[in-house]
């Protein structure tokens, strides 16, 4: 999943399945905003009331109206074994900060299997890869896993601008089974414009898929490394670089794909960023990625930092952990503190 985006306001946005606050057990999916000019975190509106696991956020490159400034904030969470797209619209302007809505479940698309049920946290990406026979201008792409690790990938026609005052209205297709033997969530992401690539963890490693004309076929296998991952890339590179960050276990790894393989990366983790703490008191699922990564942009014809936001345990008594933002840098390629998100929450946030 992707809990972080840069959106086109100058902010970082994140989405956090954190405790309600309300003494029980129960959760929410709350969205947070980091202000470009203090660098301050804060945080906004309730995303979803009954999350089971973290969500992925993106702006919607697609707008709605012609005078839409700015695209609308996409979210997809798990709850109840569906997975709900949750939208925040960005137009016409409004100061609202609870103008989320559910826009969409994404696996009631019909199918000779249905129903599909999902089982943790699915990615979120938008493309310009088309659907067939549709005159869509985008395309959001997900994956779902079910118990069974069949993979499933779907996809959601964006039009663009409309001549209405209608507001479009998202319905997802169920496309082609990305792979049976997943044993995790999937990371999607693309090296060009043309292209959509899946990162899919399985027992002993991980598959690399790519998808052309309507179908998927995994191009390469990385062993070992059978954990999440998040993928970053580097803009101002002429061939791009894909950067990824791999849970195995209790431990994060950096690692760059080179062709067929998996080398060590520039920046290296910091050591205490590659452990995670972990005693019985931690509740830290195995199927989550405790980082986010964003890819930098280009300011000024120079590449920005590389956001992340990392999940840091506080002590070692009790189940309580800090959201720290770190910044890569692109010339001195350090981790820096950029800031905190959270300076304290109780049980493992998703």
């Amino acid at each position: 999943m992707n809990r972080l985006c840069r959106s086109s306001y100058g902010s970082l946005e994140a989405v956090i399945n954190i405790p309600s606050g309300l003494g029980d057990s129960q959760r929410v999916l709350r969205h947070f905003s980091r202000n470009s000019t203090t660098g301050e975190w804060f945080a906004r509106a309730v995303i979803s009331a009954r999350p089971e696991s973290g969500g992925s956020i993106i702006q919607n490159t697609s707008k709605r109206h012609a005078a839409q400034e700015h695209g609308d904030f996409e979210v997809v969470v798990l709850e109840d074994g569906v997975l709900k797209h949750y939208t925040h619209y960005n137009y016409p302007p409004t100061d609202d900060k609870s103008a989320w809505s559910c826009s969409a479940i994404v696996n009631d698309a019909s199918g000779p299997d249905s129903p599909i049920v999902a089982i943790c946290a699915a990615p979120l990406l938008q493309s310009r890869i088309p659907i067939p026979d549709k005159s869509n201008e985008t395309t959001l792409e997900t994956a779902i896993l079910q118990s069974n690790g069949d993979v499933l990938h779907y996809r959601c026609l964006q039009l663009g601008a409309c001549t209405k005052s209608t507001e479009q209205q998202h319905e997802w297709h169920r496309g082609a089974k990305i792979t049976s033997e997943a044993t995790g969530p999937v990371c999607l992401y693309q090296t060009s414009p043309d292209s959509l690539m899946a990162l899919v963890p399985v027992s002993n490693g991980t598959q690399q898929h790519c998808f052309s004309s309507g179908t998927w076929t995994c191009v390469n296998f990385f062993a070992g490394m059978n954990g999440p991952s998040c993928i970053y890339t580097n803009p101002a590179l002429k061939i791009p670089t894909v950067h990824a960050l791999i849970r195995v276990g209790y431990r994060i790894f950096a690692k760059t794909i080179n062709g067929n393989e998996l080398k060590n990366t520039t920046p290296n983790l910091p050591s205490f960023l590659g452990q995670i703490r972990h005693d019985p008191r931690r509740r830290v699922s195995c199927s989550s990625n405790p980082m986010a990564v964003v890819s930098p942009s280009m300011v000024f014809g120079r590449p920005s930092n590389a956001d992340v936001i990392v999940f840091l345990a506080l002590g070692t008594s009790e189940d309580t952990w800090m959201v720290l933002h770190y910044g890569i840098t692109p010339g001195t390629k350090r981790w820096v503190v950029s800031g905190v998100v959270l300076p304290h929450v109780t049980g493992m946030p998703l």
